[in-house]
């Protein structure tokens, strides 16, 4: 079965001028790295395409340090995340460079994100959507949560091999906090749990967030696009009176019965019964095993 992603949608970038800090190419010599080109720009850090000393292409996260706070620890907490784990669907970090002002991780590269890529080759969704619940399964074996999955933080290579990036907002669960902070997730795939400020949560907001990507890996179109974070917990409140399932077939059109049980699973309000990436899994393998 191949199930090909709908372009409805216009091309638009996944960095927006607010939050491009600095895209100038000044320094653009980093140990034996050379940085070629301005990619984007996150919270706390840019991105870069570089050149290593063997030619290889390269991307560079620099996330700037501020004297009086030393390194953030936002990048200390995804490099020792990174560094325990070792996945074919999770993107590598290859090196750390620390300069006076900032911390750099250079990671393996990949072309496009998950929006860019749909908008520039006709491709079966189906083995993009495998790839993703094998790192997310893997992510949460190790007990880690990642707190910002969304399509721009899915790399894809021109080839379709997936990985996820950014962990910079991961928490490993095997430490225990009294409280994690509810504001992590980009608004728009934000489990209801985050949306009203819950405090004690577990893997399954990442579950919620992938099957927000899924619609629109499938669609191109935003599941639940609130403006605020009221509106967002209207418009989810208001899909599920209305019927999740209902939703999703409305957003995506015709999709196989097993996906729209997936993607309904992931949106399940109730945490406790809301799919986990190895169920999905499973369902994938058994539909993809009978084709």
């Amino acid at each position: 079965m191949m199930f090909f992603y709908q372009t409805k949608n216009k091309k638009s970038s996944p960095f927006s001028p607010e939050t491009i800090l600095d895209n100038t190419m000044s320094d653009s010599k980093l140990g034996s790295y050379v940085k070629t080109k301005f990619l984007g720009s996150g919270a706390y850090s840019n991105v870069y395409e570089a050149v290593d000393g063997k030619g290889n292409i390269v991307a560079i996260k620099t996330c700037p340090i501020i004297s009086c706070d030393g390194i953030p620890g936002t990048s200390l907490r995804e490099i020792a995340l990174l560094k325990e784990m070792d996945h074919p669907h999770i993107l590598k970090v290859l090196d750390v460079i620390l300069t006076e002002d900032s911390i750099n991780l250079v990671f393996e590269y990949f072309e496009f994100d998950m929006k860019r890529f749909l908008l520039n080759y006709q491709v079966d969704v189906l083995p993009l959507i495998y790839q993703l619940f094998l790192a997310i399964e893997y992510i949460h074996n190790k007990n880690i949560i990642h707190r910002d999955l969304k399509p721009q933080n899915i790399l894809i290579s021109r080839t379709g091999r997936l990985k996820v990036a950014d962990f910079g907002l991961a928490r490993s669960i095997d430490i225990e906090m009294p409280r994690y902070s509810p504001d992590v997730v980009t608004l728009w795939y934000r489990s209801p749990e985050l949306l009203k400020c819950c405090t004690k949560y577990n893997k399954y907001i990442d579950m919620w967030s992938v099957g927000c990507i899924l619609v629109e890996m499938i669609t191109g179109i935003v599941m639940f696009c609130g403006r605020t974070t009221e509106e967002q917990i209207n418009i989810i409140m208001e899909s599920h009176r209305r019927g999740i399932r209902l939703c999703v077939l409305q957003k995506c059109g015709s999709i196989p019965e097993f996906l729209s049980d997936i993607i309904c699973g992931c949106l399940d309000i109730n945490v406790n019964s809301r799919y986990t990436a190895t169920h999905c899994l499973d369902i994938l393998s058994k539909h993809l095993n009978n084709e």
